[in-house]
């Protein structure tokens, strides 16, 4: 199945059962604090998803995508003027920028 296939059930569950989507689409975060609570609708008007549980941004946005990296050509720079391809790995790239 591809995404535009998958794409219209997975709208009309966000719809019919937003907890429901919610709840799956949290599998793919990294919690330091799971969520027991989806959705906490008492302090209305303003909703509260996953009140009870904690995460690490950072983590989630960077540190977890760092740990899969490979050592396989990221980028490659072929120089028109000597004809030479160099390139770098994901891993070479971020410890390049990472601080010691």
């Amino acid at each position: 199945m591809n995404a535009k296939q998958e794409y219209r059930p997975t709208y009309q569950t966000s719809l019919v059962d937003p907890s429901d989507f919610w709840r799956s689409a949290a599998e793919a975060i990294s919690w330091d604090v799971a969520p027991e609570q989806i959705l906490d609708t008492t302090a209305r008007p303003t909703a509260r998803w996953f009140p009870d549980a904690r995460l690490n941004t950072s983590y989630n946005a960077l540190d977890r995508h760092v740990r899969d990296l490979t050592a396989e050509p990221a980028s490659t720079n072929d120089d028109t003027d000597t004809a030479a391809e160099t390139g770098i790995s994901e891993k070479r790239a971020v410890a390049r920028i990472s601080p010691p």
